[in-house]
C-alpha cells in the first residue's frame, strides 16, 4: 500500500515534498518492522534529507527522521551509529516541544533501550525513569504509552538482578498491556516473556514456564514462526529447560532459536551470537564439547568482528518492550 502511495505522491507533489517524505517515512517503518533493514535505512535517509532541506536541521520532523534512522542501526546491532542519532533526536525534540512532552519521553525511552542493549545498565536507568515520569504526568497512569517504559525498567532491573524492583514492575507492565492492548497483542506477549524471565531469575520456574509458552504462541500467531521475536522466545525456553536440567528439550528449542534468529537477523547479528552461545551451553551441559566449541568460536567471532562491543555481557535474548519507530501523520 505504502509503495503505491509513494509513487502517487512522487508524481503528484514531487520527490522532495513534505507529504512524499511522510510516506517514505511510513514505508521505512513498515520495512523496519518486517526486519528489512536495508530498505528501511534507504527510506528513512530519504525522508531525513527531504525534511532537513525543507524544515531545517532542528525541526521536530527532522528529529523524528533521525530517531527512526537510529532505530535501524540499533536493530542491526550498530550501536555506535545509533547512539549519536538518538542523542541528537532527543536534543531536537526537547528544544522543539519542551522537556515534559510525551515525544520527549519517547526519545528518552529509546535511549534507555539502546543503553540496555549495549549492557550499560546504569546509563539506561535514568532515561527509562525520566520517560516514565513524563508519561505518567502527561498521559495518566493507565495510558498504553507507559507499557514500554515500565516494561523496559522491569527488564533492566531483572538484568541487574534486582528482583524486588523487577517483579512488581513486570507485573504492572503485563496488567497495563492486557488492559490497553488486549491479551493477544504482541506487546502483551513481550510482557508475558519479561515477567517469565523475572520469575526464572527468582527461581520460580512453575510461574515462569506457562508465561514463556504463552509468549511463544502469541509471537508465532501474530508475527509468524520465522520472526526474530519468535526466535528470541524459543531461545528463552531453551535457556529455561537447560537450567531445569532437561537437556533434550533445551536442545530442541535452542536449535530452532538459532535457525529462526539467523534467518531473521542474519548470520552476523548480536542476537545470532546469543543464540549460538546458548546452544553451546546446552551441549556443554550435556558433556558434548565437540559440538559446543565451534558454536562458541563462531559466536565469539561475531561479537569480535561485528559492530557491537565484544565485551558485552551475554544475556537471555528477551524481546524488548520498546517504542515503535515514529510514523508520520
Amino acid at each position: 500500500m505504502y509503495d503505491r502511495a509513494l509513487k502517487i505522491f512522487e508524481k503528484a507533489f514531487g520527490a522532495e515534498h513534505p507529504q512524499t517524505a511522510n510516506v517514505a517515512n511510513n514505508l521505512g517503518a513498515l520495512y523496519l518492522n518486517q526486519g528489512d533493514l536495508a530498505k528501511a535505512e534507504s527510506l528513512f535517509k530519504r525522508a531525513l534529507d527531504t525534511r532537513e532541506k525543507i524544515f531545517g536541521p532542528n525541526h521536530r520532523s527532522t528529529g523524528e527522521s533521525i530517531n527512526n534512522l537510529a532505530w535501524v542501526y540499533m536493530d542491526g546491532g550498530d550501536y555506535s551509529k545509533a547512539e549519536p542519532l538518538f542523542l541528537r533526536s532527543l536534543k531536537i525534540t526537547e528544544q522543539a516541544l519542551g522537556p515534559e512532552h510525551p515525544d520527549t519521553a519517547t526519545s528518552l525511552n529509546n535511549l534507555g533501550v539502546l543503553y540496555q542493549m549495549m549492557g550499560e545498565y546504569k546509563k539506561a536507568e535514568p532515561y527509562y525513569e525520566r520517560a516514565l515520569k513524563i508519561r505518567e504526568k502527561a498521559l495518566g497512569p493507565n495510558n498504553f504509552a507507559l507499557v514500554s517504559s515500565i516494561g523496559g525498567l522491569a527488564d533492566l532491573y531483572r538484568l541487574e538482578r534486582d528482583y524486588a524492583k523487577a517483579e512488581p514492575m513486570a507485573q504492572r507492565s503485563l496488567q497495563l498491556s492486557e488492559k490497553t492492548f488486549g491479551p493477544t497483542h504482541e506487546m502483551t506477549a513481550t510482557a508475558y516473556n519479561n515477567l517469565a524471565a523475572t520469575y526464572q531469575g527468582m527461581g520460580k520456574y512453575d510461574k515462569a514456564l506457562p508465561l514463556y509458552e504463552k509468549a511463544l504462541k502469541l509471537f508465532e500467531d501474530k508475527l509468524g514462526p520465522n520472526h526474530y521475536k519468535t526466535g528470541a522466545a524459543l531461545d528463552n525456553l531453551g535457556v529455561f529447560y537447560r537450567e531445569k536440567g532437561d537437556y533434550k528439550k533445551a536442545e530442541s528449542y535452542a536449535l530452532r532459536a538459532v535457525e529462526v534468529t539467523e534467518k531473521a537477523r542474519g548470520p552476523d547479528h548480536p542476537e545470532t551470537a546469543t543464540s549460538l552461545n546458548d546452544l553451546a551451553k546446552v551441549y556443554e551441559a550435556m558433556g558434548d564439547t565437540a559440538k559446543a566449541q565451534p558454536l562458541r568460536e563462531r559466536a565469539a567471532k561475531i561479537r569480535h568482528n561485528g559492530k557491537t562491543n565484544a565485551a558485552l555481557p551475554e544475556q537471555t535474548a528477551s524481546p524488548q518492550t520498546t517504542t515503535s519507530p515514529q510514523p508520520s501523520p
